[in-house]
């Protein structure tokens, strides 16, 4: 087993959208991921979008990514890379506010 801890970066916390970006990171590899809210004490499958969100992970959570299998030394870097570059960066792509109103 393999791991990678980090901080949660974004400021509107654990969504479908960074939960749906961290399962496809997952997806090429022949390893089981297991998602960790440290601070809550919750666990969520990296497959699974829904308990992702449901884990309730804000930003500064410290977290665990757990990675088991034939490809998990593959993998625990791909996600590593994952987590420095373009975790932080996953809201980048939202609409921006609507101008308030004068």
């Amino acid at each position: 087993m393999t791991a990678v801890d980090f901080a949660f970066p974004l400021a509107a916390g654990l969504h479908a959208r960074p939960a749906s970006l961290l399962r496809d990171a997952c997806l090429p590899f022949v390893a089981t991921v297991v998602f960790h809210n440290l601070r809550r004490r919750r666990r969520a499958a990296a497959a699974s979008v829904l308990e992702l969100v449901a884990s309730a992970t804000v930003q500064g959570d410290p977290c665990r990514l757990e990675i088991r299998g034939p490809q998990e030394r593959e993998a625990e870097a791909a996600l590593r890379r994952f987590v420095a570059r373009e975790l932080p960066r996953a809201d980048d792509g939202s609409p921006p506010a609507p101008p308030a109103a004068a």
